[in-house]
């Protein structure tokens, strides 16, 4: 899993690398059913859990990535979302 998330660039284009982000790449490698993390501003877990959905969805998976309100979700897939679909 962990390659493939390296594969998908930033949203800027610039290439993906977990140097400096070894507890995300734990959670991506990380075998278990369910994950949970509490989200901490500004440590990339956004573009984790997003890059390990598109993981999921291409193995034919079913996931959720819940988030606090109506308003952040649109917040988020505008910021986020869209802009990883176009990236790649």
């Amino acid at each position: 899993m962990t390659e493939f998330i390296e594969t998908l660039k930033l949203p800027d284009g610039k290439e993906f690398r977990w140097d400096g982000h070894e507890d995300l790449k734990a959670i991506a490698e990380d075998n278990a059913q369910v994950v949970i993390v509490e989200k901490a501003a500004q440590k990339g877990v956004t573009e984790l859990m997003l890059r390990l959905q598109f993981w999921l969805c291409k193995q034919g998976f079913s996931s959720a990535y819940f988030l606090s309100s109506l308003r952040f979700l649109r917040m988020q897939v505008q910021r986020r979302a869209e802009t990883r679909v176009r990236a790649d």
